[in-house]
């Protein structure tokens, strides 16, 4: 997403960075694999990862990171929640601390699209509790906007609620990132 988690000491890659790294395994992974010959390697990592050495510049095919997603859970499904597992390291940094701060206002609600848990750990940081709604099967469930209108206006004492839309890393069930689970 956005990179609220790069900044140090989290450090997590965001979501550029991240389909960069799963294309390069994706690459690497045909190429060990002898369907993606070596002649060809360096032309299909110029053209998915749109970089080419030569010009020092991003001009190739530009691929949203659930697309590439979609690909690697469909031909090495094992390895995504191994890529996801990336997302449940580093230390809330000061992004992370200030969202804990505002979050101590009375209504607030936190929406990130965020699949680390370092909002919840600043949050916890403050002493504060919150109330975590992963991906499509959260723990409560609205049936519409309008339903989740009133919980967010309603919501229990004392808990912050943090609506994590594309799912937890701590929770891989909840995660919703290829094309088949966002569209």
């Amino acid at each position: 997403g956005a990179g609220i988690s790069k900044r140090e000491p989290c450090s997590l890659p965001d979501w550029t960075e991240f389909r960069d790294a799963m294309l390069t395994s994706l690459i690497n992974r045909l190429h060990s694999s002898g369907i993606l010959p070596p002649d060809m390697r360096d032309a299909v990592t110029r053209d998915l990862l749109g970089y080419d050495e030569r010009y020092k510049s991003r001009d190739g095919l530009w691929l949203k990171p659930e697309v590439v997603l979609h690909w690697i859970h469909s031909y090495i499904p094992s390895t995504v929640q191994a890529m996801l597992n990336v997302y449940e390291s580093g230390e809330p940094n000061p992004n992370h601390a200030v969202l804990a701060q505002l979050a101590a206002y009375p209504s607030c609600l936190i929406a990130t699209c965020n699949f680390d848990t370092n909002i919840e750990r600043a949050i916890e940081d403050t002493h504060l509790k919150y109330e975590r709604f992963a991906g499509l099967r959260p723990a409560r469930r609205c049936r519409s906007f309008r339903e989740y209108l009133s919980w967010t206006e309603n919501p229990k004492p004392s808990q912050i609620p943090i609506l994590k839309i594309h799912g937890c890393a701590s929770t891989p069930s909840t995660i919703r990132a290829t094309l088949e689970q966002v569209s």
